[in-house]
């Protein structure tokens, strides 16, 4: 009853999770997740092949259970992290795109910003925009 239980409860986190991917709208980020998400699936439909058969082996579904609670749980972290993580490299990218016109190095940065953002490496777009505007405006880099 415990397994079921959490079988229903993960999977409906996890659609959750794929729709909060789904609202990033960045592919190369969905196709990154997609195996994780697979893997997810994988656990909770092996958790219900071994509840079906009776008598229940409860050790090994104990076993399963356990693995699917750990990458499950770790993988509903990390699409929250990276779902904050894409909103705050976004909001980098626009604020910097105020220095354009004035300041040679933001063209380069944005266009790497942007090539990384797509790619789905949110941290390295923050890092380039963040450290770029520290750069030309500590002043301002300092009050955020």
């Amino acid at each position: 009853e415990n397994a079921y239980s959490k079988i229903c409860k993960y999977f409906i986190l996890l659609k959750d999770a794929q729709a909060e991917v789904r609202d990033i709208a960045v592919n190369e980020f969905s196709l990154l997740m997609k195996n994780r998400f697979d893997t997810a699936y994988d656990y909770l439909e092996r958790i219900g092949d071994i509840i079906k058969v009776k008598p229940i082996d409860v050790a090994a579904a104990n076993e399963t259970l356990l693995a699917a609670d750990e990458l499950i749980n770790e993988l509903l972290r990390d699409v929250k992290k990276q779902s904050g993580e894409r909103q705050y490299a976004e909001e980098t990218i626009v604020y910097a795109n105020q220095y354009l016109q004035d300041f040679a190095e933001v063209s380069y940065t944005l266009k790497s910003a942007s090539d990384s953002f797509f790619q789905g490496n949110f941290t390295d777009t923050i890092s380039e925009t963040v450290g770029m505007i520290r750069r030309i405006r500590p002043e301002v880099a300092n009050e955020e």
